[in-house]
């Protein structure tokens, strides 16, 4: 089942161009290890990750959550044109890894 990973539709997936979009209001730590050390791997691996940082009703984003980003890729909700920023990023994201 392993090598039927390989291929979707017929191509090779390694010439599709892996994203990860992650979005949080809130986090808690507790029992949840690594998340730093499995973004890191994923970003070695060439996958980009984006996340978006909802400012919480107490006026706090989630600590340590941008870092998991792949390099200018952390977003917040209530940046300035993230509705355009957000697709701007994926489509440069994408130019990057060709």
């Amino acid at each position: 089942m392993l090598n039927d990973t390989k291929y979707i539709d017929g191509n090779p997936k390694d010439i599709r161009k892996q994203v990860i979009i992650l979005t949080a209001a809130a986090y808690d730590d507790i029992g949840f290890k690594g998340a730093y050390e499995t973004a890191q791997t994923l970003k070695n691996d060439g996958i980009k990750i984006f996340t978006i940082n909802y400012r919480s009703k107490a006026g706090v984003y989630v600590p340590n959550f941008d870092p998991l980003a792949s390099e200018g890729y952390a977003y917040r909700n209530d940046e300035d044109g993230l509705d355009k920023l957000l697709p701007l990023g994926l489509t440069q994201g994408m130019d990057l890894l060709l």
